[in-house]
């Protein structure tokens, strides 16, 4: 077997040679990172030996990419020429911060949580924007992350869907939501208030926008004035 492994090295020796130049690759994954941006990053060192590639040089330009998370190089025999990179992605959850609509960047909040910074003009930021209407959170991080799974767990099932979290408080939180709700809650109090509004929102007859108060320890406040 050990003879069998120097015969078969000293064939790709022959039939490689070291000058061989890295002119190919091959993405697997990797379906939000435009591909113009991945080619620009690949490009200097599709120019280079074969044998010689820096792959560190490589992983950490790629990820600077703003949606990959992670990356694996690998050569493979029957494509010697090729370079195979199977990239993992950054799944968005939410927009985070203030409204970005003028600004060069949006930060976006990742499903683990990671905080990254996407050019307005990314093609898969535009889609996903459109087909998803994400929330935007305001709040520091971690926190305001716990608060908004929190609050979409209680939500689940009914009609209400968030549209804005801000919490410029750890005792007081404005939510928006769909239908002109406009919600005021103490997060560390009464934990199932949202909840319970949920059950009693269909009920209400008020014109948007409506402000409900969910800080009180009996009852719920409604009013058509902000809190």
């Amino acid at each position: 077997m050990y003879k069998l492994g120097l015969l078969l090295i000293n064939l790709l020796t022959l039939s490689y040679p070291l000058s061989a130049i890295l002119t190919h690759y091959q993405l697997h994954g990797g379906h939000q990172t435009p591909s113009q941006h991945l080619r620009a990053v690949l490009a200097p060192y599709l120019t280079l030996n074969y044998y010689q590639l820096d792959r560190s040089a490589l992983e950490a330009a790629v990820l600077q990419l703003p949606w990959v998370k992670s990356l694996n190089l690998q050569r493979r025999l029957t494509t010697p020429f090729t370079l195979h990179i199977t990239i993992e992605e950054h799944i968005p959850l939410c927009l985070w911060g203030g409204d970005s609509t003028l600004l060069s960047q949006y930060q976006v909040l990742s499903t683990d949580g990671q905080a990254l910074s996407i050019p307005a003009t990314d093609p898969y930021l535009e889609y996903w924007k459109t087909a998803h209407h994400p929330p935007v959170l305001q709040g520091r991080l971690p926190q305001i992350l716990t608060i908004y799974a929190h609050y979409v767990q209680q939500l689940q099932g009914s009609f209400l869907t968030i549209q804005r979290v801000h919490c410029p408080t750890p005792t007081h939180c404005q939510l928006q939501l769909n239908k002109g709700y406009i919600l005021h809650h103490n997060p560390q109090k009464n934990p199932k208030a949202l909840e319970q509004f949920a059950k009693i929102a269909p009920q209400l007859s008020e014109s948007p926008p409506i402000h409900i108060d969910l800080r009180h320890r009996q009852g719920i406040a409604v009013t058509n004035q902000p809190q």
